[in-house]
């Protein structure tokens, strides 16, 4: 029987990686002077590099050749300003996310991101927040800042709560950092499920880039105005239960939610 899509050879593979990582450095990389022109106002920066990116992220995966299917993609925008919380299974996920993360969403993401030549630079100099999962009190005082700035500024909050990618796509423990936030600002939270990002490109595997649909699920908001800090973690395994019921059966989590 043939395919619908033929697999590409680790050849043609190695070619879109490479074709998409160059084309978001160079896309980035061009925003730099704008950047600096309009570092005194983060709150523009941060609105102007989100329509950059969507636009970079939606040729990067073209050129890898997938398709993204999202349900209830309009829950993105008529919740917001809201804290957008999504799992971690691929280093796809974050294309992904600057794909769909709506104009105003602040990224919140590990301080490694600045190792990533070019990318990383661009990304300090977007606005968007970074954290040291390694130093959880700088992380907490990171989290309280970023609070502060998307409440006086009425943005969003994109934001991946297992802190780190999942080496088999199973759902990890969230932390409890988007609570906080939750907490500080009253926005809701919308869960954002990706589904099956993990076959295409894991930890654990060569990135298999064939021409396939990548399921994105968007869940209803979760109202967190009577949420308190002193019960952060039952409300964070409350959302992750949600992402535990809309997962399929190869990606719930081992362990109880």
């Amino acid at each position: 029987m043939c395919q619908l899509f033929p697999v590409p050879s680790k050849v043609a593979t190695i070619a879109r990686v490479l074709t998409g990582f160059t084309v978001l450095v160079i896309c980035s990389v061009c925003l730099i002077p704008l950047a600096l022109v309009l570092l005194p106002w983060r709150a523009t920066r941060v609105r102007v590099f989100n329509r950059h990116a969507r636009l970079v992220a939606a040729a990067v995966i073209g050129i890898a050749g997938v398709r993204l299917r999202v349900r209830n993609e309009e829950r993105l925008q008529q919740s917001f300003p809201a804290i957008y919380v999504t799992n971690h299974v691929s280093a796809f996920d974050v294309i992904i996310g600057m794909r769909l993360c709506p104009v105003g969403g602040v990224g919140v993401m590990d301080t490694s991101v600045m190792r990533v030549p070019g990318y990383g630079q661009v990304y300090r100099l977007s606005g968007h927040a970074t954290i040291s999962r390694a130093k959880p009190r700088e992380a907490i005082n990171a989290l309280h800042e970023v609070s502060r700035f998307v409440d006086r500024h009425r943005l969003g909050v994109w934001i991946l709560p297992e802190g780190g990618r999942s080496s088999d796509g199973r759902l990890r423990r969230f932390k409890a950092g988007f609570v906080h936030i939750a907490v500080e600002t009253g926005l809701p939270v919308v869960p954002v499920v990706l589904h099956g990002v993990h076959r295409l490109w894991s930890r654990k595997r060569f990135p298999t880039l064939s021409t396939r649909e990548i399921d994105v699920e968007v869940l209803p908001p979760v109202d967190t105005r009577a949420w308190r800090a002193e019960t952060r973690r039952g409300h964070a395994a409350e959302v992750q239960a949600l992402f535990a019921a809309a997962l399929h059966e190869d990606q719930k989590p081992q362990e109880a939610v």
